[in-house]
């Protein structure tokens, strides 16, 4: 909503909480439809613990995740398309090691490792390459200077 409310500034606010209450319905399905689609994909392997399989579901959104958040906090470094950028980035890195065919892996040697990684090297790996995605460009911004918390 908070998009929405930057782009048309004159918007009501029972339109405001319509729209919020609909994206998120989208979004829910969205993500029903991933979690779906990572099930079929295990189909004919061993199931893994549902912790591990959380676990593998989870590193395709919070490695691109980790990076910017990683860049934020340490460095002064990026722009918005350089974040864009690095999610992308964090997201296809745990995709090509997990779901190319089985002939790509055998002519590959490089996607050979990465698909026998376990599911944390993985997002060590993709984390570290989004990080380095992430602050390529200088950032505009100053600084955030401490500030004293006066109790």
């Amino acid at each position: 909503s908070d998009v929405v409310k930057w782009k048309f500034k004159k918007i009501e606010e029972g339109k405001l909480l319509q729209i919020g209450k609909y994206s998120m319905i989208g979004f829910a399905f969205f993500l029903c439809f991933f979690a779906y689609m990572a099930a079929n994909n295990m189909v004919g392997e061993e199931a893994p613990p549902l912790v591990e399989y959380a676990m593998r579901v989870m590193t395709y959104a919070c490695s691109g995740l980790l990076a910017v958040f990683c860049a934020g906090v340490f460095t002064n470094r990026g722009n918005h398309i350089s974040v864009l950028l690095a999610l992308i980035t964090g997201f296809l890195i745990i995709f090509l090691s997990n779901n190319l065919p089985k002939s790509v892996y055998e002519l590959n040697s490089i996607f050979l490792f990465l698909n026998k990684l376990g599911f944390a090297w993985k997002m060590a790996l993709s984390s570290s390459i989004a990080f380095l995605i992430c602050i390529i460009p200088k950032g505009k911004g100053k600084p955030i200077e401490e500030q004293k918390i006066v109790a």
